[in-house]
Order: C-alpha cells, then structure tokens, then sequence
C-alpha cells in the first residue's frame, strides 16, 4: 500500500505539475531505489536469475510499481537521483527473461502469464535510455497475443474461471496499451473484443 500511494502522489505530482512536492516524491522514490538495488544484486547471483519470475521478482513484488514510480516522477529528478532509479531497472531487466517468454506458444495459456507482463513495462520505463532491451519488448509482445490466442477460446471464453482469467486480461490490458502506443495494436484482435461481446457481460453478476 505504500509503494501504491508513493506511485499515485508521483502521478498526482505530474499532473498538478507540482514541482514542490515532485522533489519530495522523487527524493522518496530514490530512497527505496537505494534501499533495493543491494538486494536485487543479491537476488541476481542465486542460480537461475535469468528467470525474473523466480530471482529478482522475489524483492521487486507483483507490480510495475517501479517503472512507473519513474516515468512519472523522472521530470522533478536530478540527474543522480535519475541515475540512480534508471540502475536499478537495469539491474532489474539485464539478461533476464520474464514469465512465458521461454514457453511455446500454445503453453502460454493461464493468468500468471497476463500478470507477469509488468516485467516488460519495468523495462520500457527507460525505453530509449542507456540499458533498455529492445528484446524484451519484442518477446512480451509475442507473448501477450499468444496469451490472446491460448488462454482464450475462439469465441472469447476464457480457458479458466472468469476470475482467473479477468485477473490476467487486467494485467494484460496495461501492456497492450503500451503495444497500442508504439503501433502493436492488439485491441482488435477477435478473441479480446468477443471475450467483453460473447461471455463476460453474460457471465458476470449486475
């Protein structure tokens, strides 16, 4: 809850353009980025680190928290405190893959693969800045229409339950729009637009 409320004031701070309080929140955010990057370089030298789900994932929690926390604060940064928030996502994303990206296509098929697509938003968070890989963004996004194509049917009814399925569809929502931002549109792929049409307005309670 506190990460989630440090993330909203950053966006609150930038849309106020509230450059009093943009320090205090960047000075914040470069406070807990100090507090982690020991401990994601801890993480990194257990035996499989490759493997975000598994290593870092394991300090950095279920969230995108952190890149946002950047891109929303970065414009009231010096350029230490951007160094030092921009080193730990690098820190975060190098040489590693997330969940689904070493699977085939017809495996990438349950909602921990929709969750997980935050670990491509981290990495495009310093997308055009010094340790962005433009790999994981192409993998993620491989990955996210094959989640389209597998973890749903060809009518739009979801291969689990509707809560499992919706919780990873949510997940996988924030990513599509960041592919919808860079001209990968997935928004009017059949399966995502009959899973609102054919199934989910039928199966949920009013």
């Amino acid at each position: 809850p506190f990460l989630s409320a440090l993330m909203d004031k950053a966006f609150l701070v930038l849309l106020d353009d509230d450059s009093a309080n943009g320090t205090k929140v960047a000075a914040a955010i470069t406070t807990y980025a100090k507090y982690l990057q020991p401990r994601v370089e801890e993480a990194a030298k257990r035996p499989g680190a490759e493997n975000y789900w598994l290593s870092v994932r394991t300090v950095m929690g279920d969230s995108g928290t952190i890149g946002f926390m950047y891109d929303f604060a970065q414009p009231f940064m010096t350029s230490e405190q951007t160094e030092t928030l921009r080193k730990l996502i690098t820190t975060v994303i190098k040489d590693r893959y997330g969940l689904g990206m070493d699977l085939p296509p017809h495996w990438i098929n349950w909602n921990f693969i929709g969750m997980g697509l935050y670990f491509p938003l981290i990495a495009l968070s310093i997308e055009g800045e010094p340790g962005f890989e433009q790999r994981i963004y192409e993998r993620a996004t491989e990955v996210t229409l094959n989640y389209l194509k597998y973890g749903t049917s060809a009518n739009g009814v979801g291969k689990e339950a509707i809560g499992y399925h919706t919780a990873g569809m949510t997940h996988t929502a924030l990513m599509m729009l960041a592919m919808g931002n860079r001209d990968d549109n997935l928004f009017t792929v059949h399966r995502w637009r009959s899973m609102f049409d054919t199934w989910c307005i039928y199966a949920m309670q009013p």
